[in-house]
């Protein structure tokens, strides 16, 4: 995240976290399966309808539309979005499988190929190379998730493709690390290397290692290791993580947003699931625990806006169904409900901010019943 848009993006979540229609969140933040479901609903049908192009199959960045900025979305608003579609197809695939399959035609108008290796563009390919290694690090992620839901080869070949892009953008400058930006620090307003390239480049990495051969399986663990025992580079004392370090000075920037700690959690999950190495679930509760500090006084949900806070909200239903701990779960469902009552009392202009809302409220909708005492492991259902 650049200078510029990390202020403009701070700016966005203090007003988030001040806007808590009707004071701090009540006892309904125990809503259950049953009505998260119907508001995840009710929250897509929202975006099919407003945000929603099918003739070019992609998505409007802001509903109503903003005098002078462009007309489709960002890519970053592009990569929530994906999520909220491979989501709601566990529950209405006939509705939105479709919508999904479109969707990634209209994104090849982001896909650069003139480029070795190739990736996505933050907006439509065609001019100069701006790409993001982040960007492309949750593109892989979500067509990993859309692999997985449909079965169709086409999104696991660009799901490997995208990661192979974001893996090129490891160099040893500042110990290691996957830059933020293709220009790899020559461009001093984008020289960082931050958890958001960085973690979500393991999380991919990880991910994709569960459905590999062994000889491969084992090659993308271990890259995923070396770039995870990077990034705890970033985390501070109080076991959050802290968002980059400058490329070219080394200084940190010490911002710790939700978003970053929670994928690093999710990491940390899933490397335990995949190798049963002790180490990382007591790292993923230890830091979860910590994560704590990050819940607004006020609302009782997590702070920053719902496209960075969701992230972290689903990295604690993980952590309930790796441990069982109902305050997982519990502050999961507060920021869920937080979310509902912000958007039905003014949904957010923004694609994604509204897709961020969605996203929580599906994954919500997967959890049954009340949080029991313990709890066996078990993957988290996408």
């Amino acid at each position: 995240m650049s200078p510029g848009r990390c202020i403009g993006v701070l700016v966005l979540a203090l007003a988030w976290a001040g806007h808590a229609p009707g004071g701090s969140v009540p006892a309904s933040a125990r809503a259950g399966a049953t009505d998260a479901l119907s508001r995840a609903r009710a929250v897509t049908r929202y975006i099919q309808t407003h945000f929603w192009d099918a003739r070019k199959g992609l998505y409007r960045g802001f509903h109503p539309p903003r005098k002078g900025k462009l007309p489709y979305a960002f890519m970053w608003d592009n990569v929530v979005q994906t999520t909220v579609l491979t989501a709601a197809m566990r529950h209405d695939r006939d509705v939105y499988a479709p919508v999904l399959a479109r969707f990634f035609e209209g994104l090849d108008a982001h896909w650069d190929a003139r480029r070795d290796p190739p990736g996505y563009q933050p907006y439509f390919a065609g001019g100069g190379d701006d790409r993001y290694y982040d960007d492309n690090a949750w593109a892989a992620i979500d067509l990993i998730y859309a692999w997985e839901r449909t079965g169709e080869a086409k999104y696991l070949r660009r799901a490997e493709a995208a990661l192979r892009f974001v893996l090129s953008g490891w160099d040893e400058k500042q110990g290691g690390g996957i830059h933020w930006h293709v220009s790899r620090g020559r461009d001093k307003s984008k020289a960082q290397k931050g958890v958001c390239s960085n973690a979500t480049a393991a999380y991919a990495a990880l991910r994709l290692a569960r459905h590999k051969p062994p000889d491969r399986r084992r090659a993308l663990i271990a890259h995923a290791r070396r770039i995870l025992n990077w990034t705890r580079r970033l985390q501070d004392t109080d076991k959050l993580y802290m968002d980059h370090v400058h490329s070219r000075t080394g200084k940190i920037q010490r911002h710790k947003w939700t978003y970053n700690t929670g994928m690093m959690i999710r990491c940390h999950l899933l490397a335990h699931r995949l190798t049963g190495d002790p180490a990382d679930r007591a790292e993923a509760v230890a830091v979860g625990r910590a994560a704590e500090a990050l819940l607004d006084a006020r609302t009782g949900a997590y702070r920053d806006a719902p496209f960075f806070s969701h992230l972290m909200a689903e990295a604690d239903v993980e952590l309930y169904r790796a441990t069982g701990q109902r305050q997982f779960l519990l502050r999961a469902r507060r920021t869920g409900e937080h979310f509902w009552r912000t958007w039905r009392a003014r949904p957010p202009e923004e694609l994604k901010s509204v897709a961020g809302i969605a996203r929580l409220l599906w994954v919500l909708a997967d959890v049954t019943g009340d949080p029991p005492t313990t709890a066996p492991a078990s993957p988290s259902a996408r």
